[in-house]
């Protein structure tokens, strides 16, 4: 009987881990919605010691203006003076 309980234990690891994994190809790819932050989140709470890790996100660009998607955060006044520095340089 203990054979059984714990294959559906590492099924249900695997099923975790399957989750897991596909939400943190999300978020790497820059796609995670709120709601998957929010299962993401749930998911790590509740995952065993060994399948918690530690996740950074590093983006960098060079030059004077940043990615469009970076620029869009800004304020426009902001994005204004970028542009404007960009210009002269």
């Amino acid at each position: 009987m203990n054979g059984q309980s714990e294959s559906v234990e590492s099924s249900g690891d695997l099923n975790h881990e399957q989750a897991l994994a596909s939400l943190v190809e999300n978020l790497e790819s820059g796609s995670l919605t709120k709601t998957k932050q929010l299962q993401l989140a749930e998911l790590l709470k509740n995952a065993p010691p060994s399948l918690v890790m530690t996740a950074t996100h590093h983006q960098s660009f060079s030059g004077p203006i940043p990615p469009p998607e970076q620029l869009s955060n800004y304020p426009d006044d902001a994005r204004q003076v970028i542009l404007a520095m960009a210009k002269n340089e």
